[in-house]
């Protein structure tokens, strides 16, 4: 899907290269709103539709839609030494699906609030056990190697979702304490700050939202480079797993989160979750409805 968005985001550069005579190169900046209906199997013909749905200043928004699912992707077009470069026209959206998908994806770039309350009132607080959001952490350590490099010499990010991905569904398992977890859906990554080659990549994953069969997974990688910038934030994102039997049905997940001792940031983390599996379920809908 990555690279159907990237081929949008080519169209959009060449698109500036044939008004201002200046080549651009694009990066993804962020995904949002990913949701998966259906796994994908090996040997699977998956056929994507990719729509850029926003345009200006530096960045692009793609649209992508496919028989399991759907994503949001934000690309950034950069210049020379890899710098923002604003030259990214207004795009002009005529068709009604088009502008119905460029409201989802403001949505989906807008950090939810809830409050207390609606925090409380969630799935999690039905479980017979609970644990504290800050005793679900789990840790590792990661360099990466020449084979993982992109065309720029930093960290390809497909080798940095992989990562991510792999710990979350880690952290998951370790907190359900079952073997068969898996990923349902990536809600948003940043891509804040290239990796480096010669980086030590510290990560750090834990839960902040379970609902009935689904857990949310929180995954922030720090890279530590030394005295003058000891550890510098390049990705963080949100994974959205299901827990399943050996059979591949869903299961309850048997333990929830711990809001009562929940620190206000912990909190808030937790309720902007919610409102993220309440517009998981609404595209599921959507998805069974097409």
């Amino acid at each position: 899907m990555d690279l159907c968005a990237a081929r949008c985001g080519r169209a959009v550069a060449d698109a500036v290269f044939q008004r201002t005579g200046i080549r651009y190169k694009t990066r993804t900046a962020a995904i949002t709103g990913a949701s998966f209906g259906d796994p994908l199997y090996a040997g699977d013909m998956m056929h994507v539709v990719g729509r850029v749905v926003h345009g200006g200043g530096s960045s692009i928004g793609v649209s992508l839609q496919c028989a399991g699912g759907e994503a949001f992707v934000t690309l950034a077009l950069v210049g020379g030494g890899g710098r923002l470069a604003r030259a990214v026209p207004a795009v002009e959206l005529a068709d009604p699906a088009d502008i119905e998908r460029h409201h989802a994806y403001e949505a989906s770039r807008r950090a939810p609030r809830l409050t207390a309350a609606e925090a409380l009132d969630a799935p999690s607080a039905a479980k017979p056990q609970h644990v504290r959001m800050r005793d679900t952490v789990c840790r590792a350590n990661n360099t990466f190697l020449r084979c993982h490099l992109n065309s720029q010499g930093t960290v390809f990010g497909g080798a940095l979702l992989s990562y991510m991905e792999r710990y979350a569904v880690h952290c998951g398992r370790v907190f359900a304490q079952r073997r068969h977890v898996y990923t349902a859906g990536v809600p948003r990554v940043d891509f804040c700050a290239p990796v480096l080659p010669t980086d030590y990549v510290a990560l750090e994953a834990k839960v902040i939202y379970v609902g009935d069969t689904t857990m949310e997974v929180d995954v922030i990688l720090r890279a530590e480079r030394g005295a003058a910038q000891p550890h510098v934030v390049t990705n963080q994102g949100s994974f959205i797993l299901v827990c399943q039997d050996g059979q591949h049905r869903n299961v309850s997940v048997p333990r929830g989160i711990d809001v009562a001792a929940a620190t206000p940031e912990e909190l808030q983390q937790y309720a902007a979750a919610c409102e993220r599996h309440r517009r998981r379920r609404e595209v599921a809908r959507r998805c069974a409805a097409a």
